[in-house]
């Protein structure tokens, strides 16, 4: 009998043992603490069969109420439903406008909070290997886009590194604000913070190291990141945050009037607004097609983004980086790299009035200033202060007369790149340089790729980055090199929590990838800072 007993053991042991490594990342089969088992799906294969890479698509993170906080899914049952699509519902938004772009969102739903997982290649011999986690938030100025787009296969083999893409609540689902209890506002950031939740709870079952977990976005995805990293309990908590073309600091970033915004939308929609509370519940009760056609359709006077909700962000960001570069060893956690692409307004311009973006566009000199008042005026809601600032423009940036049509183009795009993102990201930097000098980071891309004249514009990192799908973008124009020094960037943050670049300092040093797509060390204008800051008595830098 002891010896039946001794055998059974035996084999019991080697049977677990036989599973453990069997089913596992190696087999794209996953159980969460929770008990539930996902099944990845097989990317690649290596010849010998030794190596295979999985992705995980569609995991329901979160569920939520409209205008309400997310909370944890606890609702399994989806996965046996065959009528759920692989990737799960991007959130409700209008397709974008964008040219060549993934534009079509075929299942959309308020049932959205999915997010995928991408593994990098693993290795049969090494089934306990931990690798580091990038967790990835999509721009769209928070009104557009999903983690749909972004196919991180590649990203992930490049850098070694798990890769999360997430969706969240967009527009008035996400940012709709009252300013107080009938509406807090910041959904969609309150979900990007239950979705890391549900990261820093499950991904060491796909071998991910929950001690380098990495965050970064893209424009309104990096403000995201932004955002996340003023919660001294994330910062504490995440190994390192990058920034892409993107700052809470921006003017773009943070809600002027938010209820002045919920109240325009209410009226569109013919719900009361005689009180917060019967305006929210009204607007609760209106169709997703009917809110998104006046919330982000031809008719929209507001974009609906975040606010200071003294929850998720607890007063102004900027005032946040001053408490806490006061408070003794605030350095000692996340480090925070941020940068901007040299031209990264040229993207907005040629998606406006694409004719701007010619060599033969009749620019003038009285079109310079005429343009420049008006968005002065606009931007800073200072009219009569519009043309005195335009002077100041002008004399910093040496518009002159008889300039080439090329010339008074890349000043205009200098300065709507600086006042839109280079300015908030120099500022933001220098404020984390002033929290830790020696740890955080900056970097500028300036390389210029011969597209439609737009040098080194908006989105062409996050489209360096991921490739795959997005290489319909740029078609030929779409740099290898470019690719190489950003996923050799990435890979070095992930796996370290910086890159070889300098330190931000005081005095502005950067990473730029240049024309070669080379990085080198350079300085950015601190001078900028204090031009902006003065331009206007209401000025918003």
């Amino acid at each position: 009998m002891g010896f039946t007993c001794r055998t059974a053991l035996i084999a019991a042991a080697v049977l677990l043992q036989f599973i453990y490594i069997s089913a596992g990342v190696f087999d794209g089969v996953v159980t969460l603490p929770n008990g539930i088992s996902l099944q990845g799906e097989l990317s690649s294969e290596s010849a010998d069969h030794q190596q295979r890479t999985f992705a995980f698509y569609g995991i329901k993170y979160g569920t939520a109420a409209r205008f309400e906080h997310s909370v944890l899914n606890e609702d399994w049952s989806y996965l046996a439903d065959p009528a759920q699509p692989k990737q799960g519902y991007a959130c409700p938004q209008v397709p974008s406008k964008v040219p060549n772009a993934n534009n079509q969102v075929p299942h959309m739903s308020e049932d959205c909070l999915y997010l995928d997982i991408y593994l990098p290649p693993a290795v049969q011999s090494q089934p306990d290997k931990k690798w580091p986690v990038m967790f990835f938030i999509h721009g769209g100025v928070f009104r557009e886009g999903s983690k749909d787009i972004y196919n991180s296969t590649i990203l992930a083999a490049a850098t070694d590194a798990i890769v999360v893409t997430v969706n969240h609540r967009l527009s008035a689902f996400g940012f709709l604000s009252t300013m107080d209890q009938s509406a807090k506002g910041n959904w969609g950031l309150g979900d990007v913070k239950l979705a890391l939740s549900w990261v820093r709870s499950n991904v060491v079952a796909f071998n991910g190291d929950v001690n380098r977990i990495t965050l970064f976005g893209q424009s309104s995805g990096a403000g995201m990141v932004s955002a996340l990293l003023l919660d001294d309990d994330i910062r504490e908590n995440v190994k390192a945050g990058v920034a892409f073309s993107g700052s809470m600091l921006a003017p773009w970033a943070l809600a002027k009037d938010a209820v002045d915004g919920t109240k325009s939308l209410a009226k569109k929609l013919r719900c009361p607004t005689n009180t917060n509370q019967a305006m929210v519940d009204c607007i609760k009760t209106v169709s997703v097609d009917r809110i998104l056609k006046h919330a982000t359709g031809k008719d929209a006077t507001t974009n609906f983004v975040p606010v200071i909700d003294g929850v998720h962000i607890a007063k102004h960001p900027e005032q946040i980086l001053k408490d806490r570069a006061k408070r003794p060893g605030s350095g000692k956690s996340a480090n925070f790299i941020t940068g901007y692409m040299k031209e990264d307004m040229a993207y907005m311009l040629w998606l406006i009035m694409p004719q701007m973006m010619s060599d033969s566009f009749p620019y003038s000199h009285n079109m310079m200033l005429t343009t420049l008042t008006t968005y002065i005026a606009i931007r800073t809601g200072c009219p009569l202060y519009a043309p005195i600032a335009v002077l100041k423009l002008e004399s910093f940036y040496k518009i002159k007369k008889g300039m080439s049509n090329r010339e008074y183009r890349e000043i205009l795009v200098e300065i709507f790149t600086d006042a839109e993102f280079a300015v908030a990201t120099l500022k933001e930097a220098n404020l984390y340089a002033s929290i830790a000098p020696k740890t955080n980071q900056m970097y500028r891309i300036s390389t210029d790729l011969d597209f439609h004249n737009l040098k080194a514009f908006h989105t062409m990192d996050v489209l360096h980055l991921f490739r795959g799908n997005l290489d319909a973008f740029m078609g030929p124009k779409t740099s290898d090199a470019v690719t190489a020094s950003l996923h050799a960037f990435l890979r070095q943050v992930a796996h370290t929590g910086r890159s070889t670049g300098p330190s931000v300092g005081r005095n502005a040093e950067i990473h730029d990838l240049n024309q070669a797509a080379t990085w080198v060390k350079d300085k950015d204008n601190l001078r900028k800072l204090s031009f902006w800051r003065n331009l206007t008595p209401c000025s918003l830098w």
